[in-house]
């Protein structure tokens, strides 16, 4: 009875720890699709600021983009010593749970 209990136990922090990764993959998707739309946004400000006369309004719009850039990189670099970290975390708990357990060999 105890076995099945720590068995159980044991699906349930993997379970956990796999949730966590499709968390962070999602996370991590989000956080693409704001940087690529960013990157769209500057380009198109950059543009309008290349003219011979560029508006004070579309640099700012510039440097706003970079700062909102430079926070997606800080975000995903965040995200990436997470996700190692969750990666590395569950292949310990397999390779931990795939060692046999010297209970379950007892016969006493």
């Amino acid at each position: 009875m105890q076995f099945e209990h720590d068995d159980k136990g044991r699906l349930v922090a993997r379970h956990e720890m796999v949730m966590k990764l499709i968390d962070n993959n999602a996370r991590q998707l989000r956080c693409d699709n704001q940087r690529h739309g960013i990157e769209i946004e500057r380009q198109l400000a950059a543009r309008a600021a290349a003219v011979s006369d560029p508006q004070r309004a579309l640099v700012e719009a510039v440097e706003r983009c970079d700062q909102r850039l430079a926070a997606i990189d800080e975000e995903e670099r965040r995200l990436t010593a997470e996700r190692d970290w969750l990666t590395e975390a569950l292949a310990a708990f397999d390779a931990a749970a795939a060692k046999p357990d010297p209970k379950e060999g007892f016969d006493g």
